[in-house]
């Protein structure tokens, strides 16, 4: 029989505040460089978006496996109905944290590109094609905008929590609280 943890460990606090950090960098970076003009800038953006978007898939496939192994607390407070919907939510979440990065990198690879992260080059997953390409960026935008609207209900709901709930739902997935079972 496997034990469900009381708490979050420190690594799933700090694997969930790093992957929430870089949304929160690679989201805004996202919207700024696809309206600017071609140029190093724009160049210098894009390769830091796509570095940025790798970091959130591996760092989810982290959060995902640290999970599988190690359980995660079941929830302190709200309703059958509220803990139905806040499963869902993490589902989408995590859905959405590993398919936007695969999106993208499609995306890169239907338009000829390849993603570099310093010496190495990720092979294409797809042939270039400019209609894909064109289909894959409004999917690419369109998800992203769903992942950060998830983003903020699932912040909305923490404060919730918090706030009219009197529970620790917020608090115990805080970095600085102390887990009863340290490091991880």
């Amino acid at each position: 029989m496997r034990v469900i943890p009381q708490e979050h460990s420190n690594t799933a606090k700090w694997l969930h505040w790093l992957v929430a950090g870089l949304i929160a960098v690679v989201f805004p970076l996202g919207l700024v460089m696809a309206d600017m003009p071609r140029g190093e800038l724009k160049g210098l953006m894009i390769d830091t978006h796509e570095l940025l978007g790798v970091a959130v898939f591996v760092f989810a496939v982290v959060r995902l496996a640290r999970r599988a192994i190690a359980g995660s607390p079941e929830p302190t407070g709200g309703s059958a109905l509220e803990r139905t919907i806040a499963s869902a939510m993490h589902t989408a979440l995590y859905i959405l944290l590993l398919a936007l990065p695969l999106i993208g990198w499609a995306l890169v690879s239907a338009g000829g590109h390849q993603i570099e992260l310093g010496p190495i080059a990720l092979p294409a997953l797809i042939g270039p094609n400019e209609e894909l390409k064109e289909g894959l960026d409004e999917l690419h935008e369109l998800a992203a905008w769903f992942l950060v609207g998830l983003a903020v209900l699932h912040a909305a709901a923490a404060v919730k929590h918090h706030v009219f709930d009197h529970d620790d739902t917020l608090v115990r997935m805080l970095p600085w609280r102390r887990t009863a079972v340290s490091g991880q």
